[in-house]
């Protein structure tokens, strides 16, 4: 009998050590789910806040023409448009729009140009973007 009860306490040890390893375990894998679940939460609301500027900001879609596609290059122009986007603030504007422009010139006495004009054509995408503005404003 006594051997009997040896190997019972032994099979009981082993039951509760095993036990005990499942529920740390458990914990441990409940731990890391929440964890992810943060990170997802928060990983969505960037990537939320990220897709929103497709309809803030046009440039930020990928070249259009296929066939200039270069995944790399688009995502550093991203990135340095964000940047310049903290810094300045360049409003929306379409072919059509009356725009006022102005450039830094270190040799013109004020430092700045100034130039008012229709938007007569629009080029490109992202930071190779340009445009043209011509000279009269509702004949005048």
């Amino acid at each position: 009998m006594s051997v009997l009860r040896k190997i019972l306490s032994i099979t009981n040890q082993r039951c509760f050590i095993s036990g005990n390893w499942q529920r740390l375990m458990s914990q441990q894998a409940t731990a890391v789910v929440k964890k992810e679940s943060e990170d997802k939460q928060n990983s969505e609301k960037s990537f939320s806040q990220l897709s929103d500027y497709r309809f803030i900001y046009p440039e930020f879609l990928p070249d259009p023409t296929y066939e200039f596609r270069n995944k790399i290059r688009e995502k550093l122009e991203r990135q340095d448009m964000l940047k310049r986007r903290s810094v300045i603030h360049i409003p929306e504007f379409y072919v059509g729009s009356v725009l006022a422009v102005t450039a830094s010139d270190p040799y013109a006495p004020g430092k700045e140009n100034r130039f008012v004009g229709i938007c007569i054509g629009r080029t490109y995408e992202g930071l190779r973007a340009s445009f043209t503005l011509r000279n009269t404003v509702d004949k005048q």
